[in-house]
C-alpha cells in the first residue's frame, strides 16, 4: 500500500491529468482523487482520508485562498497539507498566510514535485510525532474519564467495548491498514457505545427481550456518541463519525441515517462487523451466548448485503487461523 495519499484539486483537467501522469511513477505516493473544485474536495475529505492536497489557483466557486483556510479549519480535513500549485510567485506571503506547506510554480519538474511532496509529509510527520506525547495524554485521559462513566452504569458495556476494540484492531491489522489507522480504530473501538450512556439503564441490564419502544431509545445511542465527541479534537478526525455509523449496513438498512456502501467510512465497517462478532458469542441480559459459529455464520451469510466482504474476509481468516477465539473466550 502506498504510503503518501494526495488529492489533486484544480480547475484545470489537463493540469490535474498532468499531475497525476507525474505521480504515477512515485512508488510512495498514491493519488487518491482528482477535483475540479474545493467545494467537491472539501465534501469529500473523510472518505478520502488524505495526507497532501495539491490546490491550484484556477477553479470555480471558492477560490484558493478560502479553500486553504477552510481545508485547515475543518475538523475533517484540518491534519492533511496543502501545497498550492500557482502560475506565479506573487502569492506567496498569501499562500503562507492562509497555513499552506509550501508554494510550487506550474512549471515545476517531476522530480522537484516528488521532492517537496516528501519533504512536507516528513514534516507532517515530525509534527504529529512531537504532538503525539500531549495528544495521548489528552486521549487517555477523556477515554478513561468516559470508560469510568459507561462502567458505572452498564459493567457489560465497558467490557464489550475492549472487546469490539481489540478485534477490531486485528481486522484492521489483517486487511493491512496502516499503524496510524490501527490506533484509531483502537480508541473509536473502546469509544463506540459510549452514547449509551443515554440509555436509561433498566433498559441496558433487562432480563428477556426488549420491546420496539426500548430498542427505539437504544438506536439512539449512535447519534448521542456523535454528540458527546463531536467536540473533542482527536487525532483521527473521523472519529466522531465512525461513531455515528459504526451501525450502518451497506445495503442502507442500519441506523441512525442509513447509510449504504462506500459512504460508509471503512473504520466504521471494520467496527460494525466485529460489534456483530462479540456482541452475538458473548452473553447478553436478555439472552445467553449464541457462539462464535453463529456469529461466523451470520457475517458470512450477509457479506456483501449488510458487512463489508473484505472486512469480513480478513475475520474469517483471523478465526480460521485461531488468531482470535481462544483469545475472546480469554478475555
Amino acid at each position: 500500500m502506498k504510503g503518501i495519499r494526495i488529492l489533486l484539486v484544480t480547475g484545470r483537467e489537463l493540469v490535474r491529468q498532468g499531475l497525476r501522469h507525474m505521480l504515477e511513477s512515485e512508488e510512495d505516493v498514491q493519488v487518491v482523487g482528482d477535483y475540479a473544485s474545493a467545494e467537491e474536495a472539501l465534501f469529500e475529505m473523510i472518505r478520502l482520508r488524505c495526507d497532501i492536497v495539491l490546490l491550484g489557483t484556477q477553479m470555480p466557486g471558492m477560490n484558493w485562498i478560502e479553500a486553504t483556510r477552510n481545508l485547515k479549519r475543518n475538523k475533517t480535513s484540518s491534519s492533511a497539507d496543502v501545497i498550492i500549485l500557482a502560475e506565479s510567485g506573487h502569492y506567496r506571503a498569501e499562500a503562507l498566510k492562509a497555513r499552506a506547506a509550501s508554494y510550487l510554480l506550474k512549471d515545476i519538474t517531476r522530480v522537484e514535485l516528488a521532492q517537496t511532496i516528501r519533504q512536507v509529509y516528513r514534516n507532517r510527520q515530525s509534527l504529529k510525532e512531537c504532538d503525539g506525547l500531549v495528544e495521548e495524554k489528552v486521549t487517555e485521559v477523556v477515554l478513561h474519564a468516559m470508560s469510568l462513566a459507561v462502567e458505572a452504569r452498564d459493567p457489560h458495556t465497558a467490557s464489550h467495548q475492549r472487546q469490539v476494540a481489540n478485534l477490531a484492531c486485528k481486522i484492521a491489522k489483517e486487511m493491512g491498514l496502516p499503524e496510524w489507522d490501527i490506533e484509531g480504530i483502537q480508541i473509536m473501538g473502546l469509544l463506540h457505545d459510549v452514547g449509551k450512556i443515554s440509555v436509561p439503564a433498566e433498559i441496558l441490564s433487562k432480563p428477556g427481550q426488549i420491546n420496539q419502544y426500548e430498542f427505539s431509545i437504544i438506536r439512539t445511542h449512535p447519534r448521542a456518541g456523535y454528540e458527546i465527541l463531536n467536540g473533542i479534537e482527536f487525532p483521527w478526525p473521523v472519529t466522531s463519525q465512525v461513531i455515528l455509523q459504526h451501525h450502518e449496513r451497506l445495503d442502507g438498512s442500519g441506523y441512525p441515517e442509513g447509510l449504504s456502501g462506500e459512504d460508509i467510512i471503512l473504520e466504521a465497517r471494520i467496527l460494525g462487523v466485529a460489534d456483530v462478532v462479540e456482541a452475538m458469542s458473548s452473553h447478553r441480559p436478555y439472552r445467553l451466548a449464541l457462539g462464535f459459529d453463529c456469529a461466523l455464520e451470520e457475517i458470512s451469510q450477509k457479506r456483501g448485503i449488510l458487512y463489508d466482504p473484505g472486512v469480513v474476509d480478513a475475520c474469517l481468516r483471523l478465526f480460521q487461523k485461531n488468531e482470535v477465539e481462544k483469545w475472546l473466550v480469554n478475555n
